[in-house]
């Protein structure tokens, strides 16, 4: 029997530059493919979307587009969802920027 080693599963190598997610490798967006995202999600302010929320798909329109450091962020205002007794009528789904992953990979067009 082997013995477990931590380090044989570190998350983040700072000098390869690649994130291991369930021990596979994913090789970071380059800067290109980070400028055609963020002209993409500029270009879904004013649209109509569909997003889930709360394990329900609601129909909504994207007011808004934010980005920091590490992610891009839509703010989309939706049809009212009831969940445990509180209404949402807002979404924040994000991507992060070195692999596109998150809940903006759900967001589906609509117009």
């Amino acid at each position: 029997m082997t013995n477990f080693n931590p380090k044989d599963f570190e998350v983040f190598n700072k000098t390869e530059r690649y994130i291991d997610v369930q021990l596979l490798l994913i090789a970071p967006l380059d800067e290109t493919d980070i400028q055609v995202n963020r002209a993409y999600y500029h270009s879904l302010v004013g649209k109509k979307v569909m997003c889930p929320h709360s394990g329900l798909l609601v129909e909504g329109v994207v007011i808004g587009f934010s980005e920091d450091k590490h992610a891009f962020t839509l703010d989309i205002i939706h049809e009212p969802v009831n969940w445990g007794g509180m209404i949402f009528t807002r979404s924040n789904p994000f991507a992060r920027k070195i692999d596109n992953w998150g809940s903006l990979n759900n967001v589906k067009l609509i117009s």
